[in-house]
């Protein structure tokens, strides 16, 4: 159970951090606010599948993963160019 509460506070770490990047450097960016709304639509998809029914997460929180991890490699793709 330790475990587990050690890798839930590490993982609230890692998201406050990405928070601080998106409010410092992207908010003003499109892929920021691309970002931002697709990360809501997992964490609100997570928290109906889990909340609610299990098939809002293959219907919303999946769907919504995809698009944010296709967002996030297009736009390393570009910054490398």
């Amino acid at each position: 159970m330790r475990a587990v509460a050690n890798v839930l506070t590490g993982l609230g770490a890692l998201s406050h951090l990405g928070f601080l990047g998106l409010e410092m450097s992207f908010w003003d960016h499109p892929v920021g606010r691309k970002i931002f709304f697709l990360g809501c639509a997992v964490v609100a998809g997570v928290f109906g599948g889990m909340t609610a029914k299990t098939s809002i997460l293959f219907t919303q929180a999946l769907p919504a993963a995809i698009a944010l991890g296709l967002v996030l490699l297009v736009s390393n793709r570009g910054a490398s160019r």
